[in-house]
């Protein structure tokens, strides 16, 4: 038997899926899954190809060629947007029109941020986000990092996605840790405005949203790392509780998500 014993300061915001969706490959929203599971994989998140906006890490520089056609830095060459998947489907041919569909969704994003800071639509935002494009891609809908986990079946803690014969193949859920777009671009501007703005993480598609600054802090500190034990609750589990026994832990830190109650949580473990 495991003893679990909450450490203070550390419940922050998160919020999963829509309680009540079970889930089911090809479904736009579903509950995110709970179970125990080891985290797998810590880095950007690029989409194959469902999320256009996602193709392109976060971070990425942007700029525009001789002909005004946008350019992204990816892993040290610079390419076309309209070149790169999910992109080139509608503007392999027309380079301008990707921009505009670049321009138009920035546009979209910053009248939003306007309103969240109080600004006036026709006001600028801070230093050089004011233009018609950003400074650099921060458009990804998952955010600067995600955070990636999987089932161990054979309770090595290593990913083995080519196990020995009588194995089960273990992969990475497409349930995963990560921040999205817009809060990102709050916490961006409250820095640059000294500010202190907030908003919600908000209903995914399946994942678990998490506040940037504390994805960082946790990636940081080592507690977001490759190895370490995430369990996610039942949906009816609407407090965060101060301790509780289990059968099953890992002796030292776990992290724990109560979708139920829109919390993420660091636990203390030891074997009783």
């Amino acid at each position: 038997m495991y003893s679990f014993t909450l450490i203070p300061g550390t419940v922050f915001d998160a919020e999963g899926g829509p309680a009540g969706a079970p889930y089911a490959p090809g479904k736009d929203y579903t509950s995110t899954r709970h179970g125990r599971f080891v985290i797998g994989s810590v880095g950007p998140h690029v989409s194959s190809s469902k999320w256009r906006y996602s193709v392109i890490p976060w971070g990425a520089p942007i700029r525009l060629d001789a002909k005004k056609y946008v350019e992204v830095q990816i892993n040290g060459r610079w390419v076309h947007l309209h070149t790169l998947r999910s992109w080139r489907d509608d503007f392999l041919t027309d380079p301008a029109g990707a921009r505009k569909e670049l321009e138009r969704e920035y546009a979209s994003m910053s009248s939003w941020l306007k309103r969240q800071f109080g600004m006036g639509e026709k006001e600028f935002l801070p230093g050089s986000w004011g233009g018609a494009l950003p400074k650099y891609w921060m458009l990804n809908d998952f955010g600067q990092v995600a955070i990636k986990y999987f089932v161990d079946y054979n309770g090595n803690r290593k990913l083995d996605s080519n196990p020995k014969r009588g194995v089960k193949k273990e992969e990475l859920l497409s349930d995963f840790l990560h921040t999205t777009s817009y809060y990102e671009m709050v916490n961006v501007l409250n820095r640059e405005l000294h500010r202190k703005v907030t908003m919600q993480p908000g209903t995914s598609h399946g994942c678990v949203h998490m506040v940037p600054n504390v994805v960082q802090d946790w990636v940081k500190k080592g507690i977001l790392k490759v190895g370490a034990t995430l369990q996610i609750h039942d949906y009816a589990v609407t407090l965060v509780p101060r301790g509780f026994e289990k059968p099953e832990g890992s002796v030292g830190q776990e992290i724990h998500f109560f979708p139920g109650a829109k919390k993420i949580a660091l636990y203390n473990v030891v074997k009783k």
